[in-house]
């Protein structure tokens, strides 16, 4: 069976990174909440975080936060959805260090490690990212990444004193 075809037999727990650096940062956040509430049960939301850019110092601040979401969707389809809802709230096909509206990536996938072309959980660069794993350690400190002998919490600690990432003053509701 391949991972495209992964069939599920109870909800995995997945969490998904969110960022956005144009626009109404807050409100696209927001907007790709909303759209993915219908297709995947939203458990958890971090708090919104104010994060200097990472790797591509020429641009604007992001808006970061983490949604711990359950769902029987498989992986790839899972990527395909969020992909979608990446098009509808207007990001087109730049290049992954363009400036982007949204930017949704799935983290972790419950307990699953796998990597194809398109694919890769859990995600390669989040173990280095702040932006990530501050988020992520609001809401699952003490979770253990598949393939990690870290917790979140560890990693995160294991990045030293981080400054580029602060919590912004507005909060999205649960």
């Amino acid at each position: 069976m391949s991972d495209n075809e992964l069939v599920l037999t109870s909800a995995a727990t997945v969490y998904l990174g969110l960022g956005s650096n144009v626009g109404d940062r807050m409100a696209n956040l927001n907007r790709a909440l909303e759209l993915m509430n219908r297709p995947l049960k939203i458990v958890r939301r971090s708090p919104v975080y104010e994060t200097e850019p990472f790797e591509v110092p020429e641009q604007e601040k992001f808006l970061n936060m983490v949604a711990e979401v359950q769902t029987h969707i498989a992986p790839a389809d899972l990527l395909k959805l969020l992909k979608g809802i990446e098009r509808i709230i207007g990001r087109g096909k730049a290049g992954s260090d363009e400036p982007r509206c949204i930017d949704i990536d799935i983290l972790l996938y419950g307990s699953l490690k796998m990597a194809t072309e398109t694919l890769t959980i859990p995600h390669p660069r989040m173990i280095r990212r702040a932006f990530v794993l501050t988020p992520l350690a609001d809401l699952a400190p003490r979770l253990r990444p598949p393939g990690s002998k870290k917790t979140v919490a560890e990693l995160l600690a294991a990045l030293g004193k981080v400054k580029s990432v602060e919590l912004f003053g507005e909060s999205i509701a649960q």
